[in-house]
């Protein structure tokens, strides 16, 4: 932009805003006029002059723009006059043409009277003389008293540097932040005090709490670069509106490119997290309310494929009915992801995978969920989710989820030769390596026993999954009963005493003569037999008793396996 080839020619009327300030500075109007590029820099070196000429702009009305005066009595440029007007006053058709006062003769004396009244206009209602002004060009005024821009702009450029500038100004520095202010051309500073302007909770803050705000405005937003206005205006609302410990999160949150609007805390106070991007889109307000729609949909994946970004009219009607209902598993995981800090933070994809691969039952011992997902909550690129947990989250894989246990297993294996490094000293044991191997491995097990039974875990309920493929469903029967025949029990209902299926048990042949109703006591039930639920009862049992760790005591383990099948039928008869 070139500024110099299209100047033009700027004249002022500038009111003298009351009677006190009349009487005052001894004076009711003043002149002044100056060849600027714009407008702008007109009104800036206008209150430039006022200050230079030992006036304050808060006791003068908005300045109006006149015809410049074709006389020869015109004050130098650039001249803040106060005594051009009490020999001209504005007339004319249009009203902003300066007439000579009827009565007052014209002089080309001027720069005499002009001297001889800023002598005059300069001296105060205590008599000092405008020579003191010359002494006193460091006094310094209240802060507070500064118009509400000046205000701003004084604490922001000035108030970090030295905390003495906090509540004083100088003349100096009321002369250069005038300046800023009408620096059209400065974006950065026009943008904030637009934002700033329009908020009556900042005009309200004191000095101390507005500094605390534009240090932090600094902080998030580079007075190098160009920002907009709703950039500044949602950050200083967010800051407004938060608690006081929870600003400095909120100024790390907008540094690291997370636009919260709030700082969400969990029940124990930690950061919950949320407002970072995530595979759910960029302006996604994900709160407690998305993250409980994203466990139930991986409840509802354990039963069939779903695509998480797209859910299907009839999926997102049944995720809407188990948030609803609010039964485990749904309610454990939600309240565990919303119990753990960050919990927010995590994509949608391995919200609804870890929730869909987690072993069946496991919500029954909720300190179990929480390990669990401390193993498989492995992301760090939220908003680009590994491929791999999103094929899982959609049934298009049937990987296991990875789990950060494996590392740590690696890890100690590597660990393990360090102890027998460290005891060098001792005497070594001769040939019985491989027993001391052996007892060493067992020793180590325990530490690996989670390991083991999660492997062991997931490896029951892949075969259990390819088992029920091939199982035609059929009718519930009672519990107990199920139990029974998987006891090889004869039950009622289910067996037929004169079916050749139920073969006797003949032990000796003492038992001969034993009735028909004690044989009917030792027959065996065949596979075939069988109900699904009841296939299913044992395949829990199984996996239970080879893996007891599931259990906190055996006598649970009966009950447990029952609850196992009977939400594995359940999930599926969905």
């Amino acid at each position: 932009m070139i500024m110099s080839d299209n100047k033009t020619e700027y004249s002022y009327y500038i009111k003298v805003k009351n009677e006190s300030a009349r009487k005052r500075l001894g004076f009711p109007f003043a002149f002044w006029w100056k060849t600027e590029s714009s407008e702008a820099a007109a009104t800036a070196r206008l209150a430039v002059s006022m200050l230079d000429a030992g006036f304050e702009p808060t006791d003068f009305a908005k300045p109006v723009r006149v015809n410049s005066p074709a006389v020869n009595e015109l004050p130098p440029e650039g001249s803040f006059d106060t005594t051009f007007c009490q020999k001209y006053e504005l007339g004319g058709e249009d009203g902003k043409t300066f007439m000579l006062i009827p009565g007052t003769p014209a002089t080309d004396a001027h720069d005499e009277k002009t001297e001889e009244c800023a002598d005059d206009a300069g001296t105060e209602e205590s008599g000092t003389d405008t020579s003191d002004n010359d002494e006193c060009q460091d006094c310094e005024v209240s802060v507070a008293t500064l118009p509400f821009p000046q205000r701003v702009l004084h604490i922001f450029t000035y108030a970090a540097t030295d905390k003495k500038y906090l509540h004083h100004a100088t003349r100096a520095q009321r002369r250069h932040i005038t300046v800023l202010e009408m620096e059209q051309e400065n974006s950065y500073i026009q943008n904030l005090l637009m934002v700033l302007r329009k908020s009556e909770q900042v005009e309200k803050l004191d000095n101390a709490t507005l500094f605390r705000l534009t240090e932090a405005i600094k902080t998030v937003f580079s007075v190098t670069q160009n920002h907009q206005p709703w950039e500044f205006e949602n950050f200083v609302t967010a800051w407004l509106n938060a608690e006081h410990p929870d600003r400095g999160l909120l100024v790390k949150e907008w540094q690291k490119g997370n636009r919260v609007s709030r700082i969400t805390r969990t029940a124990s106070g930690a950061n919950a997290g949320g407002g970072n991007l995530t595979d759910r889109g960029e302006g996604f307000i994900h709160d407690q309310t998305s993250l409980a729609r994203d466990v139930a949909t991986g409840v509802l994946a354990r039963s069939m494929d779903v695509d998480i970004y797209d859910l299907h009219p009839a999926h997102a009607k049944r995720v809407d009915e188990i948030v609803a209902e609010n039964k485990p598993p749904f309610s454990v995981f939600r309240d565990k992801f919303i119990a753990m800090s960050g919990g927010l933070d995590y994509s949608r994809a391995i919200v609804v995978a870890s929730v869909k691969e987690a072993p069946i039952g496991i919500e029954v011992i909720p300190a179990h969920v929480t390990e669990y997902l401390n193993k498989v909550l492995t992301e760090t690129d939220h908003a680009n989710p590994d491929p791999e947990i999103v094929d899982i989250a959609c049934g298009r894989s049937s990987a296991p989820m990875p789990q950060r246990v494996k590392e740590e297993g690696k890890q100690d294996d590597e660990e393990k030769p360090q102890p027998s490094g460290a005891m060098a000293d001792e005497p070594a044991t001769p040939e019985t390596m491989e027993p001391d191997t052996t007892e060493h491995h067992q020793d180590a097990q325990p530490l690996d026993a989670q390991s083991q039974v999660d492997a062991a875990y997931q490896k029951k309920r892949a075969e259990l999954h390819e088992a029920r493929k091939n199982i035609p469903p059929k009718n519930l029967v009672d519990v107990g009963k199920q139990l029974a025949v998987a006891r090889g029990e004869y039950v009622e209902g289910i067996g037929d005493s004169n079916d050749p299926k139920w073969v006797h048990n003949d032990h000796s042949a003492s038992n001969q003569g034993e009735t028909a109703d004690d044989k009917d006591a030792h027959m065996e039930v065949l596979p075939t037999q069988l109900t699904y639920e009841q296939l299913l009862t044992i395949a829990a049992l199984q996996g239970l008793c080879a893996n007891p760790s599931y259990s906190g005591v055996v006598d649970e383990i009966p009950e447990f396996a029952v609850r196992i099948a009977s939400d594995v039928k359940r999930i599926q008869e969905k």
